[in-house]
């Protein structure tokens, strides 16, 4: 029987998932109008300043610093260089590249991998019926992205330098952006459970980890890179303020999962919140005008979605 902990745990998750959904669609819009370096120094900008803000106001509402933890500290700085640095980095590379919802398609992979870590270096325990669940609902997102082959939207992306490529560079691309940010999120989502099973504090730990994003995009970035990024044409503006409503989405929807996975194992968070592409399938489409029909595939591996996500959520 679902317990009370376990119920908010879920609805955390399912808040967490719709976040993050509109934040692929707003993403995708924004790569069409900036480009995705200086975007991200806005987007993870605004995690670190929105994060702090919030952070005063619980201090301001508690009254008290949250006790120190070191481990826990580690963690989260870690789930930071991986997830909000790494891992967004790549999502955002192939939201450009692939897609908005074939992007949001690939991360189906990720809960595979929390799983397998979770119960390797959490010791969190799987049932087979959950785990079944799990393969289900990656069965139906994989389905939902073989059933949209055709471009995305129209929506331009800014010109970046040519380079040559052939077939085989560009499924390296693909793995690279699509694969390489799924795991790049599982390995931050495991240090993200690891940090608020040791210190329940999730707003502090997505600050935490926003920092950690920020100082390694800053000390891998060019600094022409970062000066043009408070340096903007006019037509470019309008791009800032969509990665601008991407930070406050993401850094919302980091809140919540890490909430979220208090109270519910990191791959049941992980397996709800990166449901992403069976929302993100009708919001592109209303959206960013995109016409494509629904086929059967799409119907089926949507009710395979949802069928395995509510095995994983009541087990």
């Amino acid at each position: 029987m679902m317990t009370n902990t376990t119920l908010v745990g879920n609805l955390l998750a399912f808040a967490a998932l719709l976040v993050f959904s509109i934040n692929i669609v707003v993403t995708r819009i924004a790569a069409s109008l900036l480009n995705l370096g200086i975007g991200f120094l806005i987007s993870v900008t605004v995690n670190v300043l929105l994060a702090a803000m919030l952070l005063m106001i619980q201090i301001g509402a508690g009254g008290e610093w949250p006790v120190w933890n070191g481990r826990a500290f580690i963690d989260f700085l870690c789930a930071g260089a991986f997830a909000t640095f790494l891992g967004r980095w790549l999502f955002f590379e192939s939201i450009a590249f692939l897609g908005a919802a074939r992007a949001s398609a690939f991360q189906v992979s990720s809960p595979i991998f929390v799983a397998l870590l979770g119960a390797f270096f959490l010791g969190e325990s799987i049932s087979l019926l959950g785990m079944t669940g799990i393969m289900v609902t990656v069965g139906g997102l994989v389905l939902l992205s073989v059933s949209d082959r055709k471009p995305m939207s129209t929506l331009p992306v800014p010109p970046r330098p040519t380079v040559p490529t052939t077939d085989q560079t560009r499924w390296s691309r693909v793995l690279l952006y699509g694969l390489g940010a799924s795991l790049a999120y599982a390995v931050g989502n495991l240090f993200r459970g690891s940090a608020i099973h040791r210190w329940n504090e999730p707003i502090l730990g997505s600050l935490i980890g926003a920092l950690s994003g920020l100082a390694l995009h800053l000390a891998f970035s060019s600094k022409a890179r970062l000066l043009r990024g408070w340096i903007l044409e006019r037509e470019e503006k309008r791009g800032a303020w969509y990665y601008l409503a991407s930070g406050v989405l993401t850094i919302v929807g980091q809140i919540l999962m890490i909430a979220a996975m208090a109270r519910i194992p990191v791959a049941t968070a992980s397996v709800i919140t990166l449901c992403s592409p069976l929302l993100v399938l009708p919001m592109s489409y209303f959206w960013l005008n995109k016409h494509d029909a629904v086929t059967l595939l799409t119907w089926i591996g949507a009710v395979m979605t949802v069928l395995g996500v509510a095995v994983v959520v009541t087990h």
